[in-house]
């Protein structure tokens, strides 16, 4: 009966809260849903959250875009003044295809501070992404 309530509250989060058109409301409910999320971030509508709150930590400034599929089950970490953009999914729990048993792999994904990830990209399990964006004008000094 547990998991038939915990699945009613994810529904619940993803179609509904994640598409609440104010940013500020939509931050309060996921803050209030213990979300670990800083309140300069923004979630653009259309989000889906997956996984407990405690694992899901997003540091400030940083913008996920439409559509994006956060999977928090074994933890997601995302540094500050991060650009995510639209359709990305980040898996923290996937299976392990050549073996034949297909067992479960579960590993924390980490996003480092300053990255961009382009629309439509995947993050594995255990995956983590670094770098540092440097604009036009930067690149052509």
């Amino acid at each position: 009966m547990k998991n038939f309530w915990k699945g009613i509250f994810y529904y619940l989060l993803n179609a509904f809260v994640t598409n609440i058109p104010f940013n500020y409301v939509r931050l309060y409910l996921f803050l209030a849903l213990v979300y670990n999320i800083a309140k300069s971030a923004f979630i653009h509508l259309g989000c889906t959250f997956l996984g407990k709150g405690s694992q899901l930590i997003i540091v400030k400034n940083t913008t996920i875009n439409t559509k994006c599929v956060l999977d928090a089950r074994a933890g997601l970490e995302i540094g500050s003044s991060c650009s995510i953009s639209g359709g990305v999914l980040k898996l923290s729990l996937t299976h392990d295809h050549p073996k034949p048993e297909f067992p479960l792999k579960k590993k924390r994904v980490k996003i480092c501070d300053g990255v961009w990830i382009d629309a439509h990209a995947i993050i594995l399990a255990g995956g983590q992404a670094w770098g540092l964006i440097v604009s036009l004008e930067q690149a052509a000094l």
